[in-house]
């Protein structure tokens, strides 16, 4: 991929974790990175984008997350698009 900008998709849904990611990775220039919810409409956003690589943000008991893990491992055009899954606990306020 030298030389070609990475399209990266993030699945998050928490604005805290968008904030840290896009501050991490600001200085680059090449790559292309967007922020989807995974509730509303996760997959079909990571379709209609046709990434090189998703970032799927999900706490451990998320079982929608796992959902779109399977959907993706399912669909032809997306099941060899590496996925990195950050796991975190839940919060308990």
């Amino acid at each position: 991929m030298t030389g070609s900008t990475l399209n990266i998709v993030a699945v998050s849904g928490d604005t805290h974790r968008e904030a840290l990611l896009g501050a991490l990775m600001s200085d680059r220039h090449d790559f292309g990175m967007v922020f989807v919810e995974p509730i509303a409409g996760g997959y079909t956003r990571i379709k209609q984008i046709d990434p090189d690589m998703i970032i799927l943000y999900c706490d451990i008991d998320d079982a929608d997350a796992c959902q779109l893990l399977s959907m993706l491992a399912l669909d032809t055009d997306l099941s060899m698009v590496p996925v990195v899954t950050c796991l975190t606990e839940r919060q308990l306020n």
